[in-house]
Parts: C-alpha cells; sequence; structure tokens
C-alpha cells in the first residue's frame, strides 16, 4: 500500500479510507489477516484519488443533512408533546418527551429517539471531518 500510496502522491490513509468504502477495489487485494496490499501498477493517478474522496464527501455530505432532518423531526415531536402537557396539565407525558430524557437514552441505536438520532449524527460529522481532512490533504490546501 505505501508503494502505491506514494506512486498517486497521497497517504496511505487516503487509499484506505477509499479501499474501506469501496470506492477502490481494481488491483485491491487482502491478506488471510485482511491487511491491505495494492502493486504499484493498479495505483489510481492522483486525479482519480481526488475525484473517489470528492465523491465520498458529498455523498457524506447527504448522509448529514438527512440526519439533520431526522433531529429536526424529533425535536418537532419533543415540542409537540410540550405543548400538549402544556395543554393537559393531568396528562400522561407524551413518548417523545419522555425520550428525551437521560433516563430513556439507552435507546442509541434507535434514530427514533433524539439520543439515538443524535448518536447517528455524531457518527457521521466524524466520518464526514476524516473525508474532510483527506480532501483538504489531497488538494494540498492547508
Amino acid at each position: 500500500m505505501s508503494s502505491a500510496a506514494k506512486e498517486c502522491g497521497v497517504r496511505v490513509q487516503v487509499l484506505q479510507e477509499l479501499v474501506a468504502a469501496r470506492a477502490l477495489v481494481n488491483g485491491v487485494v487482502r491478506s488471510r489477516r485482511g491487511h491491505i496490499y495494492m502493486h504499484v501498477a493498479h495505483a489510481p493517478s492522483w486525479t482519480q484519488v481526488e475525484q473517489l474522496v470528492l465523491a465520498l464527501y458529498t455523498d457524506q455530505l447527504g448522509v448529514v443533512d438527512r440526519r439533520v432532518r431526522t433531529l429536526e423531526t424529533e425535536v418537532e415531536a419533543i415540542r409537540f408533546d410540550v405543548n400538549e402537557a402544556q395543554q393537559d396539565l393531568d396528562g400522561p407525558l407524551g413518548d417523545d418527551l419522555r425520550g428525551a430524557s437521560l433516563f430513556h437514552s439507552y435507546d442509541r441505536e434507535n434514530a427514533k429517539t433524539l439520543h439515538g438520532a443524535f448518536a447517528k449524527l455524531q457518527t457521521d460529522v466524524m466520518k464526514l471531518e476524516a473525508l474532510k481532512r483527506h480532501l483538504t490533504e489531497v488538494r494540498g490546501v492547508y
């Protein structure tokens, strides 16, 4: 991998990210232990690497945008529950409002709760930041 990275003028981590995202598969071989190997003859050009990283970055921006919309929907549902609680002081609290408490934060895998939506947003933003670093590095903009 290191000689292929030198050939196309990027760090090994950039190529590893492209292989992990399955954006780069031509000439990639994995060992029995999962190590990635790429022969220099199969190394992509710098322009190809830039285009692949840019495509991953724009796709990830779309994912983050969808996560933010989900988060907005969850906050809106909590707002409705608060309004209902204000109108009916003797009524039960709504499920979305109750789900926003730290007591109910165990459900981080469910994107249909505030905590779940926020946890997924955090993960996707971390991926976005890594791709932005790779894109900045490939383009040489510091």
